[in-house]
C-alpha cells in the first residue's frame, strides 16, 4: 500500500520547472497543495515531499516552504520551523516588496499592510518593518543607526527611493515646520 501510494503522490507533480516540482493535485482551501493518504487523512503536499526525503529522520512538528511558488512540493524548497507562522520567509523580501508597490507619476504607493498612521509595513523573518526603510536601504544603502528615513514628499506610504532622505529626529522635525505641517496630529 505504502509503494502505491508514494507512487501515486509523485505521479502528481510537474518536474518541467528547472528546480520547482509543482503539484498537479488537489489543494487546500488555503490554496496550499495537499495530499491525501491512502488511509483517508488529508496531509500538506509538501510535508509529504519532505518526509520522503528524510525517511528515518522524526519528524518536525511544522515544515515552511521558502519558495516564491505556492504550489511548488520540492523538499529542497522547505525548512523545520517552530511555527506555522515561519511561512513567510517563503520568498525573499525584496520580491514580494516589489509585488506591493504602485509606481505613480510621482510617488511609489505601497498597497500592503499600512500601521494605523499610515505608514507600510511588511513581515520578514517573523518581524514587522517599516517599508520605507527598507526601500531605502534596497536601492540606496545601508541606514546608519539612529538615523530616520524621512520623506520629501509628505507621502507616509510613498516608497519612491528619490523622496527618501536620511535625517535626525531634529532634521525631521525642522522639516515638518518648514513644510507647516508641525501642527498636525502625528
Amino acid at each position: 500500500m505504502k509503494h502505491s501510494e508514494r507512487e501515486r503522490f509523485f505521479s502528481k507533480i510537474d518536474y518541467c520547472q528547472p528546480d520547482c516540482w509543482l503539484w498537479l493535485g488537489t489543494l487546500h482551501p488555503s490554496g496550499r497543495p495537499a495530499f491525501k493518504l491512502g488511509n483517508g487523512n488529508n496531509i500538506s503536499a509538501l510535508r509529504y515531499a519532505w518526509l520522503e526525503s528524510h525517511t528515518g529522520e522524526s519528524p518536525p512538528r511544522f515544515i515552511v516552504s521558502l519558495c516564491a511558488n505556492k504550489l511548488c512540493v520540492n523538499p529542497a524548497h522547505a525548512r523545520e520551523a517552530e511555527h506555522p507562522g515561519a511561512a513567510v520567509e517563503y520568498e525573499p523580501v525584496k520580491a514580494r516588496f516589489e509585488t506591493k508597490v504602485n509606481k505613480t507619476d510621482f510617488c511609489w504607493l505601497w498597497t500592503g499592510l499600512l500601521h494605523p498612521k499610515g505608514y507600510g509595513y511588511i513581515k520578514d523573518r517573523g518581524k514587522n518593518i517599516k517599508v520605507h526603510r527598507l526601500a531605502y536601504e534596497l536601492y540606496i544603502g545601508p541606514i546608519p543607526e539612529g538615523m530616520l528615513v524621512c520623506h520629501t514628499c509628505d507621502v507616509r506610504n510613498c516608497v519612491n527611493p528619490e523622496h527618501l532622505w536620511l535625517g535626525t529626529n531634529d532634521d525631521n522635525i525642522r522639516d515638518m515646520r518648514l513644510k507647516g505641517r508641525a501642527d498636525r496630529v502625528l
